[in-house]
């Protein structure tokens, strides 16, 4: 009976610490829902699968083409969301594969319960006759829905905004079909390697360092290469949604003469070298990304965002006579410039490297913002005091022009 009456009592101990557990993840990791994006419009999303016939698959062993996934953003009205819900932030196998990236197994399964502000496959906003497109590159294994905040605020401002899952090195690539591809381990190793051949330059010599690493010709040089390549067949593809020549919503929707590109981390450094390979691009933003930009002078208008911290090493990553905005952020690390600043606030409160001090709404807004006012200006024409005035709105922001 005493035995009986121990194992009660085991077992009711576990259970009570099971629960404690949970409740101690829940408050750690909360499921939070997207801010609401202050533009006028409504979002509709949907999910894309383009084939690159004209390149082989490089990071695959078997003969293929290049696949990518690409997911668009863009202005709907009300009325055709009513009685609809919002798309979860993520699926839950794009979850797992972000964990494997992380090495952190199934503490980030709770996005897939975060609710967006978009709405999947409704119809297009008829307010205006076209709207400006925008092409987005994640960081290296990150995900294309990473910065879904500054999708949906640039899409309620009436832009139509698509972004790349660049395959294999993604975090995870998502089909329309449901085929999910997770990234390379193999690939990736490959690129650390390369990445940390040179980085005793860093500090010392950033400029030296990005020179090596460039002229290696190494698997950073072959990756930035596919990227830009990735970037540029994608705005061949948008050209023929806006034509008909692929059948969708878009057509007669798309202005592909005022085309904009940004990205974070490496795929900011994507963004730069899309804007010196192809002139369609009318103006590029870097969001803390390491440049790799020495041999370029961009003829394009170029804001780089980052931390205050890494703003001179990416400024050395430059070209001598780069012109561009600088907008420094105090107090942010590099995954602040992701919607990671607003979904992991439990990470902000204990400290790390992984996220900085500032306020996770407050980092968000910076974002939207300075994103918007940028692309305002340069493609809309529209007048931005933000930009034109240098106007200090947030303590924790540096602008200056270089």
């Amino acid at each position: 009976m005493n035995f009986i009456k121990t194992i009660k009592k085991i077992v009711i101990s576990i259970i009570g610490v099971i629960l404690l557990l949970v409740i101690a993840i829940h408050l750690f990791l909360p499921v939070v829902d997207l801010p609401s994006p202050k533009g006028k419009y409504q979002v509709g999303t949907q999910l894309f699968s383009f084939t690159d016939y004209s390149r082989k698959e490089i990071y695959a062993s078997s003969n293929i083409q290049r696949m990518l996934s690409v997911q668009v953003w863009y202005p709907t009205e009300e009325k055709f969301c009513r009685d609809k819900q919002p798309e979860h932030y993520m699926e839950k196998e794009s979850c797992k594969n972000f964990e494997r990236v992380l090495g952190i197994p199934y503490l980030l399964r709770h996005l897939a319960s975060v609710k967006t502000n978009s709405y999947k496959e409704v119809p297009i906003s008829n307010q205006e006759p076209k709207y400006p497109v925008i092409i987005f590159s994640h960081g290296y294994t990150g995900l294309i829905e990473q910065n879904t905040v500054q999708m949906e605020a640039l899409a309620s401002n009436g832009y139509i905004v698509f972004s790349i899952a660049h395959t294999y090195e993604a975090a995870d690539s998502r089909f329309p079909d449901g085929v999910s591809i997770p990234f390379s381990e193999e690939q990736t190793n490959k690129l650390d390697a390369d990445w940390d051949k040179y980085s005793y330059l860093e500090g010392a010599s950033n400029y030296e360092y990005y020179k090596q690493t460039l002229d290696e010709k190494g698997a950073v040089f072959e990756s930035l290469n596919v990227w830009r390549d990735d970037t540029i067949f994608v705005a061949n593809q948008i050209e023929k949604l806006n034509t008909g020549e692929i059948m969708s919503r878009f057509k007669d929707k798309l202005d592909v003469s005022n085309m904009g590109v940004f990205g974070h981390s490496f795929g900011g450094a994507t963004a730069g070298q899309v804007c010196a390979a192809d002139n369609r691009f009318k103006a590029g933003i870097n969001m803390d990304g390491s440049p790799f930009l020495i041999y370029h002078n961009l003829s394009q208008p170029f804001m780089l965002m980052t931390s205050s911290e890494s703003k001179k090493s990416l400024i050395e990553g430059y070209h001598p006579k780069q012109k561009m905005l600088i907008v420094s952020v105090n107090n942010a690390e590099h995954n602040d410039f992701t919607d990671m600043t607003f979904l992991l606030p439990g990470v902000k409160r204990i400290g790390s490297d992984i996220l900085g001090k500032i306020d996770g709404d407050k980092q968000e807004d910076i974002m939207n913002e300075y994103i918007l006012s940028f692309f305002n200006k340069y493609l809309k024409g529209i007048e931005e005091p933000l930009i034109d005035n240098m106007r200090d709105k947030y303590p924790e922001v540096t602008m200056e022009l270089r």
